[in-house]
């Protein structure tokens, strides 16, 4: 009977309607339809993606019926919610948080009554219902967050392989975990979704502290992760790679913390179309950050300190092409409304609050509107319906924007090619002639062109008069030829000087354009000199052959855009309002020829000045293209611009440092903790440049970030780690299943850990978290992206190339984050090299004193450094115990076949740590041969085992070769020692003080040569027996009697060697000479000093010289250069260059644990000192 009720209630058109539709849904389908429409519809569920499905939500009904609205809106599915719970007076006994709808799949976060929250996937189209598999808690708001990713979005799923099918996320910030559902072949009989992959999100211990709430929101492919106490931190991940796309940080705010205990809406975040802007709800505040820079624009309240909510809706794009931003405020005395105000500038017009601004139409969970300003509502009928959504009229003042004419296209460049040919034919038929007076039509006026005697004059005659008598009149060179483009919007002149562009504008009429080359600017002088008047011999002689060397060379058809404009080195040209300069600023295709120019060295320094001054000053152009300008400014030693960019750094940490109040806040675009952390990875990238050719600009860029305060200090702490701390920011990374089984194991160690601190008694310090302000230093770069860059800069010849280029570009530079070409394995590891780190190849001297350095070294060694330093020390101890063992025991102590064993194993260790020397050789063979411990390893390596090769052929081993290799292995042994203070300082010292006295050591080596060969001239026999014949020089021995006296018939002769004349031969005699610096002077004493004068008098030169003045001046060297390398800094930086170990696997180096973008620390503070 009850069916029969309804069914008399049906409309018989949407009976029609639904049977002609796509699907034929039965008569219970079509009555529970009806019934849902009926009963009340509490909300409607709108895709992030698009606008073309919509889900309505009815809790009377308890059920969910999916609409098509690509036409006239049709419902086609329906949904009856009964695996959620009831209560007693059969009423839903859920509540329904958050929600994400995707194609016929809606996902919906719920509480029950219990207040644990739960998660469910329903599939409209098969009917299915499913809750996700995951860690259910009992838990505070805004831990939770679900999304979909859309199916061109991911293909890194295993269970999908190639093929996409769209995946479901879910956040949870309980456990900390990310899950992802594949949503391919899911189970029909199943309730239950089970997640394909599970990721962790690592939070740092010293974090932990520095913050009390933590909430989480998706939207699209993009994860925001809240960290707030009284100052906000919002980290963006990109849900595809989980890499860190960029940080938003709010300022000091007292009312924070109200404000995420009491509203569930302080997760609401809304992205424009464009992914441009962000606008979120922080302190009852709505907060709009820029996705380019991390920027913070503006905070918007209308209340102000009396606001009690206002909270961000919707970016709704205009017809005009104006997207504003619908907010919902609430504030103490007024009840609740909507305002629709411009993102960057949200008091505008705002004579009383809100009164040009409000939203008269209803805004609810019923009536939504959309980015193309589209309101879907219910009708009385519970229909859906599609309305035209804010009535564009009512907002004609926020959305009046300065409009740019665009003339960097291809459509500009062709038009002035033509004219260029068309002038060119001219000239060669011999009719080039001056321009002819005329009255043409122009953009809202006409325009007239007069002949004069020495020049062209040029009327626009304007509709809406700007200045007195509606003229605007401009004197020019003989013209050529003149084209209106653009719908007769631009007018092209090309004269006798150069190529110009002029367009209407707000305040009458601008020159956007002018171009010439030297060889023209030349020719206009010349033109000028000889003859003011107009002479076509002159223009046909040299004129022609000039246009034609610009149609080979600016303007060939390979180019698809008009050069850049030329500037003088005049000040008044080069300043920022130059509308040739601000047009450039303005056309997104300028900019892409501007940056590929710029990198290819084609454009000159008054150009780069220009351009570059207008773009510094420009936060958002600045953010985008900075690190490159400053990259080419370096490399070109432009040094003003260096400065500039330099300066405008250290001018966004100032502001940043001095805006710390509460009440700053009314000024949010000097709060700008975002923009400036945005800022700092332009240094850290060039650094090692900037450091080599502008050290003056490093130190002062040192010392203005020796102390940036960390986003998420909000005041000093307590702790028990009295010494340096260094740790990274928040990461996401896959979950290792390994990892989860040994948890336990590890969480009862860590709560040991805890309790024996809390029993012992341990000193507590008060300590200030800070930036290191080397953001990305510790990154692997790889050199593929150079060339990847570099190839698509040649590969602009045609439109469609360049506008894929030009998103590339935006793409790259707006996030400042680098993307691979080629998908990561472990032979693009090896094809292509990976650059060095930069923080180990920084000069001791200059810059291995501050403390952010030492941070960087701290943080990396404790992570992983120290991990595999000690590994791969204790397989070197392995290899050299196998290799000393087998070469220096006797046969009676170890078997041959034992022996054999040893040395293979010495053959193996030894191979391994070979090769990877082999690849740090090829790596960077330059730096590798000028590190001198380098010399050792190789020694140590292949010596011991060419020794062992030769006993396993031969059984038996080169004395010589085994005593070296020995003696380079327990060096290379020594060598380990070097990460020990105590010991590497020793170490630093030997290095240090050798290459300091390296030149002396040449300057004595030559003395030394140079008395060897003189001692060699006049000691050496020439002739056989002659005075300085060795049988002559040895000791003879005479027999005497009692009375002494000699018989001189006997005698005993000492036989001669090579020692007994060392100056026969120059390298015996170059020995001798050495050992005379010594103070041994035995290879002189068969020579009498009475006897050679020329000898005694050499012998004494040099040991005043050499042993008496230059050996006590080496000495006094060695105490000055000890002093010198004795530092700790030089410890530090011998520790920099150890750590970066080339024994890890390729995937190591790509780890975010342990080479993170943002390093922070803690650093104690002492009373009484000021920080």
């Amino acid at each position: 009977m009850k069916e029969k009720h309804a069914e008399s209630k049906i409309d018989r058109n949407f009976v029609s309607q639904y049977t002609n539709g796509e699907k034929d849904n039965d008569h219970e389908t079509e009555v529970n339809i009806q019934n849902h429409k009926e009963s009340k519809i509490d909300r409607i569920f709108v895709s992030q993606y698009t606008n073309d499905y919509i889900v309505t939500y009815s809790k009377k009904d308890n059920s969910i019926v999916g609409w098509s609205i690509k036409g006239q809106p049709q419902p086609d599915e329906f949904y009856k919610l009964d695996e959620l719970k009831l209560n007693k007076l059969n009423e839903p006994s859920y509540e329904i948080k958050s929600f994400s709808l995707y194609k016929k799949k809606l996902s919906l976060c719920y509480r029950e009554e219990d207040g644990s929250y739960k998660q469910c996937l329903i599939d409209l189209k098969s009917k299915q219902f499913y809750e996700l598999e995951h860690s259910y808690s009992i838990d505070v708001h805004g831990q939770y967050s679900i999304g979909f990713l859309h199916d061109d979005d991911d293909d890194d799923c295993p269970k999908c392989k190639k093929e996409t099918h769209g995946h479901l996320i879910l956040v949870s910030l309980y456990d900390h975990k990310i899950y992802k559902y594949c949503l391919k072949d899911m189970p029909k009989n199943a309730t239950t979704l089970k997640y394909s992959e599970i990721y962790d999100i690592k939070i740092p211990e010293s974090l932990n502290d520095q913050f009390k709430y933590k909430f989480c929101s998706i939207y699209q492919k993009k994860l925001f992760l809240f960290f707030q106490y009284h100052k906000t931190s919002i980290l963006q991940f990109d849900l595809l790679t989980m890499n860190l796309d960029r940080q938003y940080n709010s300022p000091l705010d007292l009312d924070s913390q109200y404000s995420s205990d009491s509203r569930y809406e302080f997760t609401t975040v809304i992205m424009n179309k464009d992914k441009t802007l962000l606008a979120t709800e922080i302190s009852y505040s709505t907060y709009i950050f820029s996705m380019k820079n991390g920027r913070l624009i503006t905070k918007y309240s209308q209340g102000g300190l009396f606001s009690v909510g206002s909270t961000p809706i919707e970016f709704v794009t205009l017809k005009n092409g104006f997207e504003g931003l619908i907010v919902h405020s609430v504030y103490y005395g007024m009840l609740s409304q909507y305002v629709f105000i411009d993102p960057y500038h949200p008091y505008r017009n705002f004579g009383d609050p809100g009164k040009n601004n409000i939203i008269n139409g209803t805004i609810d969970d019923n009536n939504v509107i959309t980015k193309l300003n589209r309101k879907l509502s219910i009708d009385d009928d519970g229909n859906v319906c599609i309305k035209n959504g804010l009535d564009e009229s009512e907002f004609q003042q926020i959305s009046n924007n300065t409009t740019y004419h665009k003339i960097y296209n291809s459509s500009t460049f062709k038009e002035i090619q033509s004219m260029l040919n068309e002038t060119v034919e001219k000239m060669e038929k011999m009719e080039i002639n001056r321009v002819a007076p005329a009255d043409i039509e122009f953009e809202d006026g006409h325009i007239i062109f007069k002949k004069e005697d020495e020049c062209d004059s040029i009327h626009f005659v304007m509709n809406t008069p700007i200045v007195p008598n509606n003229i605007v009149p401009f004197v020019k060179p003989y013209t050529f030829s003149y084209k209106l483009i653009n719908n007769k919007q631009d007018l092209v002149l090309i004269n006798v000087e150069q190529i110009e562009i002029f367009t209407r504008s707000i305040n009458g009429i601008t020159c956007q354009y002018q171009w010439n080359n030297d060889e023209w600017k030349n020719t206009y002088k010349k033109f000028r000199s000889k003859n003011r008047r107009y002479d076509k011999n002159f223009i046909n002689e040299h004129y022609r052959k000039l246009i034609n060397k610009i149609l080979k060379n600016e303007f060939n058809d390979s180019n698809s855009s008009i050069p850049l404009p030329k500037f003088s080195s005049e000040v008044h040209e080069i300043l920022n309002n130059n509308p040739l300069v601000e047009n450039i600023k303005n056309d997104t295709e300028a900019l892409s020829k501007f940056r590929k120019d710029m990198l290819d060295n084609k454009i000159n320094y008054q150009q780069m000045k220009a351009i570059t001054t207008s773009i510094v000053d420009d936060k958002e152009l600045f953010s985008k293209f900075g690190s490159e300008i400053l990259k080419m400014a370096i490399e070109n030693n432009y040094n003003d611009i260096v400065k500039k960019v330099i300066d405008k750094i250290i001018e966004s940490i100032q502001v940043n440092s001095e805006n710390r109040g509460y009440m700053e806040l009314a000024n949010p675009s000097q709060t700008n903790c975002s923009y400036m952390m945005t800022l700092l990875p332009f240094i850290s990238s060039n650094f090692l440049e900037l450091s080599k050719k502008y050290p003056d600009f490093a130190i002062k860029y040192i010392s203005y970030t020796s102390i940036i305060l960390s986003p998420y200090c909000d005041f000093i702490r307590n702790s028990t780690n009295t010494s340096l701390h260094s740790y990274s920011n928040v990461y996401i990374k896959k979950s290792n299943p390994v990892n989860n089984y040994f948890k336990p194991i590890s969480s009862l160690w860590t709560r040991s850990k805890t309790d024996q601190s809390s029993t012992s008694q341990q000193e507590v310090v008060q300590t200030i978290s800070f930036i290191v302000p080397f953001p990305r230093i510790c990154v692997y770069k790889n050199q593929k992206n150079n060339g990847s860059k570099k190839n698509d800069r040649n590969n602009n010849h045609h439109e469609t190339e360049k506008t894929e280029n030009i998103e590339k570009i935006n793409h790259e530079t707006e996030n400042n984050v680098p993307h691979d070409d080629h998908p990561f394995n472990i032979w693009n590891e090896f094809l292509y090299n990976p650059k060095s780190l930069l923080f180990c190849n920084i000069d001791s001297n200059h810059f291995y004193n501050w403390w952010n350095f030492a941070a960087i070294i701290d943080f990396k060694w404790r992570t992983f450094g120290r991990i595999y330093y000690f590994l791969i020390w204790f397989l070197y101890i392995v290899y050299y115990i196998c290799y000393t063992l087998a070469s220096i025991l006797e046969p009676n102590f170890i078997t041959d076949v034992q022996r054999k064993s040893l040395f293979i194993i010495s053959i193996i260790f030894g191979s391994i740590f070979l090769i990877f020397e082999i690849l740090q050789c090829l790596w960077d063979y330059k730096i590798y041969f000028k590190d001198p411990w380098n010399y050792f390893d190789v020694g140590a390596y292949s010596l011991p085992i060419a020794a062992s090769i030769c006993w396993i052929i031969n059984k038996s081993q080169s004395p010589w070769l085994v005593a070296i290799s020995i003696i380079l292995s327990n060096f290379r042994f020594l060598l380990f020692f070097r990460v020990f203070k105590s010991c590497g300082i020793y170490f630093a010292i030997i290095l240090g003080v050798a290459k300091t006295v390296y030149p002396f050591l040449v300057v004595l080596a030559f003395i030394i040569l140079g008395y060897a060969q003189a001692f060699l001239f006049i000691l050496r026999s020439t002739n056989v027996n002659d005075a300085n014949d060795p049988w002559n020089l040895v000791t003879r021995y005479y027999f005497a009697n009692s009375n002494e006296i000699i018989n001189n018939t006997t005698t005993l002769v000492q036989l001669p060697n090579s020692n007994t004349n060392l100056f026969n031969w120059f390298p015996t005699s170059l020995f001798a000479v050495y050992k005379i610096i010594t103070g041994d002077s035995g290879s002189l004493s068969p020579w009498a000093f009475q006897d050679n004068p020329l000898m005694t008098f050499l012998l004494f030169t040099f040991t005043f010289f050499t042993v008496i003045y230059l050996l006590n001046l080496f000495i006094g060297l060695l105490n000055i250069a000890i002093g010198d390398y004795n530092k700790e800094e030089e410890f530090l930086l011998q520790k920099a260059q150890i750590i970066e170990l080339f024994y890890m696997f390729p995937w190591w180096k790509h780890d975010k644990e342990w080479f993170p973008e943002w390093i922070y620390q803690y650093r104690l503070k002492k009373f009484g000192s000021t920080c």
